[in-house]
């Protein structure tokens, strides 16, 4: 939900359109989930196939463009400097955020879906809570990634690939923190396609009519005709999620095209919208059916959403004129980047 480099791939706004597109998926899926697991409304079949489709693909699709840049910034920063970088921007807001939001599910644990206490907050070093789980994986796939790109063997990327492959097939055995081997072969593929010559790109007007009917045709089958969910890990599921991931690129590379400059703000801003969305979804959720009675669950659904994404947004803007960036990265006097790289240096996104 950032990005890592000053590459030519990293200046091309579908990939801003496409975290875009992937941030109001999120929003959406944690408020729906929130709403449902809340007891406020019965259950809908039509919500829980859109809930399915959703999770079949959003988040391979943020750690397929986390992929993108990380050659380009391991190579122009150096592997010391880059995990820094890293540390800066991934694991700093990993740390803040899991403690500001813990601790507030502390306080509001009557209100709340579950119950937390301050030793589960404070146990964020081997058990990252709700949504920071990805900010937790993102870590150790660069660092891990950053290893690999310095070994510079021609070899070492397919292999990390075909070893990351492996992880996925076997990832429903993992008891520990299964996001990580179920989500790292989507961070190699994404470097795998910075480092190709392939790129829809240069045909996506072509491309995107066929990836759009594939995409529909794969999820249905996929769900209503064979019945499976996307916890179902195999082949059937990492194929319709690069799919649906060749089918967002193919999207926002046209949506790019007309300058859909809304999605791309939402892109750019995705990282502050992930770390607070979950605060300010579940604050409308409370407010609604706590205060003032209310138990539509479209009502729910839409002002979750657009709240979720609206007040991380205000947040972001006012942050400009007062500073508050020290929420969202290391702020300069404990960078880990400055320490490794010191003087005056300019933190890249």
């Amino acid at each position: 939900m950032h990005s890592s480099s000053n590459s030519p791939v990293s200046r091309r706004v579908w990939v801003d359109c496409a975290k875009g597109l992937g941030i109001l998926l999120v929003v959406y899926g944690h408020v729906s989930r929130g709403v449902l697991t809340a007891g406020i409304t019965p259950k809908y079949a039509a919500l829980e196939l859109i809930d399915e489709v959703i999770y079949s693909f959003h988040m391979p699709l943020f750690f397929f463009l986390s992929g993108l840049f990380v050659v380009d910034s391991v190579q122009s920063r150096g592997l010391s400097r880059y995990i820094a970088n890293r540390v800066d921007v991934i694991l700093y807001p990993y740390v803040v955020w899991s403690i500001l939001q813990g601790l507030a599910h502390v306080w509001l644990s009557d209100y709340s879906n579950e119950r937390t206490n301050f030793s589960d907050v404070m146990s964020l070093a081997w058990h990252p809570r709700a949504q920071f789980w990805y900010l937790y994986a993102l870590f150790v796939f660069a660092v891990l990634a950053a290893l690999v790109v310095v070994a510079r063997r021609s070899k070492s990327l397919p292999i990390f690939a075909a070893f990351t492959l492996v992880l996925y097939l076997f990832s429903g055995r993992f008891d520990y923190l299964p996001e990580l081997p179920a989500n790292a072969i989507y961070y190699v593929l994404g470097i795998l396609y910075s480092r190709s010559r392939f790129s829809v790109s240069g045909d996506f007007y072509t491309s995107l009519v066929p990836l759009t009917a594939s995409f529909c045709l794969a999820q249905y089958i996929f769900h209503i005709s064979l019945g499976m969910s996307y916890r179902d890990v195999g082949p059937a599921a990492l194929a319709l999620a690069l799919l649906s991931i060749g089918f967002v690129v193919s999207l926002c590379m046209w949506l790019s095209e007309i300058r859909v400059r809304s999605l791309a703000y939402f892109g750019a801003c995705s990282m502050a919208i992930y770390l607070m969305h979950i605060m300010a979804g579940s604050g409308v959720r409370i407010a609604l059916a706590g205060i003032f009675n209310v138990d539509n669950v479209f009502v729910h659904l839409a002002l979750g959403t657009v709240l979720g994404v609206a007040l991380p947004l205000l947040a972001v803007e006012a942050g400009k004129r007062i500073n508050i960036s020290f929420l969202f990265q290391a702020p300069s006097h404990i960078s880990a980047e400055r320490t490794i790289w010191p003087g005056r240096l300019r933190h890249k996104p």
